[in-house]
């Protein structure tokens, strides 16, 4: 689990080194702000239910033209499990 969280922590700042949106950066100031260490539990869950809201919000803002610097660092197309209908 802590490779995975390590894994997505430095994910997001890929992401947020490419894309202008303050709810990217509130997310990375969330998952800086806690260190990944044994007995860290409850500061873990609390930054991931904060991102969580955050993501949630991004969701709903809708406005998505601002995240298109994350196209670069997605994997190719032809890569995916799931392949898009024609």
């Amino acid at each position: 689990a802590a490779k995975r969280a390590a894994r997505q922590k430095k994910r997001l700042y890929e992401i947020a080194q490419v894309v202008d949106n303050r709810l990217v950066k509130e997310a990375m100031d969330a998952a800086a702000a806690v260190r990944l260490k044994l007995n860290n539990r409850e500061e873990l869950l609390t930054a991931a239910d904060q991102i969580g809201r955050i993501a949630l919000e991004l969701g709903e803002q809708g406005e998505t033209a601002d995240l298109s610097g994350v196209d670069a660092l997605l994997p190719a197309e032809s890569t995916w499990l799931w392949q898009p209908r024609p």
